[in-house]
C-alpha cells in the first residue's frame, strides 16, 4: 500500500470516485496478460497537488502488476516546492522515480 487515503485527504478529491470501466468487457486481455509498461510524466513547474493526484489515480485504476515504473521528468522546474518536497512525496511510491532537466528541453 502508498498510504494513498492519506494522499487523497491531503491532496483533494478521491481519485476511486471517477473508477474508470472494466476493460476486459470491450474485449481486452486480462489484466495477468498485459505487458509490463513505463508511464512517464513530463512536467514543468506543475502544482504539487495535481502531481500527486495524477499518481494517486495511476495506482487506483492501473493494473499494477503491468506497470514496471512511473518516471517523472522534471523539465527544469523553478518551483522551490518541486524540490526535496517532491522527492519526500515521490518516495511514498517505490516503483517511481524524478529526473531533473539541468536545462529547459521543452
Amino acid at each position: 500500500s502508498t498510504g494513498s487515503s492519506g494522499i487523497n485527504a491531503e491532496y483533494g478529491k478521491d481519485p476511486r470516485s471517477e473508477k474508470l470501466p472494466d476493460s476486459s468487457k470491450n474485449g481486452y486481455p486480462p489484466d495477468s496478460d498485459l505487458a509490463s509498461t513505463s508511464i512517464i510524466i513530463v512536467m514543468y513547474n506543475e502544482e504539487i497537488s495535481a502531481l500527486l493526484r495524477t499518481l494517486v489515480s495511476i495506482v487506483l485504476n492501473t493494473p499494477m502488476d503491468s506497470v514496471k515504473e512511473i518516471i517523472i521528468v522534471d523539465d527544469k522546474s523553478s518551483r522551490d516546492e518541486l524540490g526535496s518536497r517532491l522527492d519526500k512525496e515521490v518516495a511514498q511510491f517505490p516503483f517511481a522515480k524524478i529526473i531533473r532537466n539541468t536545462k529547459r528541453e521543452g
